[in-house]
């Protein structure tokens, strides 16, 4: 392999579709290719390799995760200009999509949809998310409320530039792993509005739009020194032990267990017995009334 000349030329990727999955990329060089995709389409841009840092040379599965947009730079690899490396990244636009020649034509250096890459306002030349005064609401949720208890409300507003290290994918999927000082926090936002959230504090909360889902084969154990609230209906298929007192919004229901256990039946002819009530067992019940849970129907 060998670099021609000392030029390096800025380009866009337009296409990361390689077909032998090797993490090439299709490149539009600036000075090199039309900006007209009627003089040089997409599919005739040579591909190129993607120049790693050594730590991701080894990565088994993995790949340059170059998105179509992207701006970077690169150099030829030949003197016919039919080969290049590229050599890193640019993050925003740093120059501005030629205009064609003549109206009508489809224009390259913008990757294969007219927003790619993201638009970025003056005062945010990087992700919003990674500055104190960006545009957190792409992030934004409710604070939990059950009972009486709120979950704390999020410091993304606290981040500082650059410690806030931000992946946001075209699909609007988001990682951030927030190093400012006092405030280190981790938050993985789906697209959906689904997030999972570890505050400073290392508070750990999950807000889904959909169901939630767990499956082990082994033991799901919590661990708290203060209380576990359910707000709605708890179905359990299986068994329930306790090792202290059990209650529902009526009161203790192991007293409830000892007056509905404490009646007796007599030994006449009737084989079931006749349900007799003790006159000094405790809140005495009728037997032959369908017990009913407060709220949930047996």
């Amino acid at each position: 392999m060998k670099m021609f000349g000392t030029n390096i030329f800025r380009c866009v990727v337009e296409d990361n579709k390689d077909p032998k999955f090797l993490g090439r990329v299709r490149l539009r060089v600036l000075g090199v290719h039309s900006a007209k995709k009627s003089d040089v389409k997409v599919q005739d841009l040579p591909w190129s390799d993607v120049l790693q840092s050594p730590d991701q040379s080894n990565i088994i599965g993995g790949n340059t995760n170059v998105s179509i947009g992207t701006w970077g730079y690169c150099v030829p690899l030949n003197d016919g200009y039919t080969e290049f490396l590229m050599i890193g990244a640019i993050k925003g636009v740093i120059a501005e999509p030629p205009i064609a020649d003549v109206e009508g034509d489809e224009i390259g250096f913008r990757g294969e949809d007219s927003d790619y890459p993201f638009p970025v306002t003056p005062n945010a030349p990087c992700n919003p998310l990674e500055l104190p005064d960006g545009d957190h609401s792409k992030s934004e949720y409710t604070p939990i409320t059950v009972d009486s208890f709120t979950e704390p409300q999020d410091t993304d507003t606290a981040v500082q530039y650059p410690h806030n290290k931000v992946y946001e994918d075209h699909q609007g999927n988001v990682i951030e792993i927030d190093g400012t000082k006092d405030n280190p926090r981790i938050k993985v936002t789906h697209a959906s509005g689904t997030r999972i959230t570890v505050n400073t504090k290392g508070d750990v909360s999950i807000q889904a739009v959909g169901n939630v889902w767990t499956e082990s084969p082994g033991i799901i154990a919590y661990d708290a020194d203060g209380n576990m609230i359910i707000e709605g209906d708890l179905k359990v298929t299986g068994s329930i032990e306790s090792g202290g007192e059990v209650r529902d919004s009526k009161g203790n229901l192991d007293s409830l267990r000892t007056a509905y256990d404490s009646h007796v039946h007599s030994q006449g002819n009737d084989a079931a017995g006749d349900a007799q009530v003790p006159t000094n067992g405790p809140n005495p019940v009728d037997p032959k009334t369908k017990f009913t849970w407060t709220g949930v129907p047996v």
